[in-house]
């Protein structure tokens, strides 16, 4: 019984780590890919003011 209990939490808690993980992944990439934006908007933005 105590055995089975103890497996579950160890079950409970490896979901819990990987669902955090892939989260925080998730966000990251999120947050990458505003960046990569902002630096190409910035990019475009600096190219077509000097050919202006």
């Amino acid at each position: 019984m105590n055995t089975e209990l103890h497996e579950k939490n160890i079950t409970r808690s490896i979901i819990v780590v990987l669902f955090i993980s892939g989260f925080s992944a998730l966000i990251y990439q999120v947050i990458r890919i505003r960046h990569i934006d902002l630096i190409t908007s910035n990019a475009v933005h600096a190219w077509t003011s000097a050919n202006l």
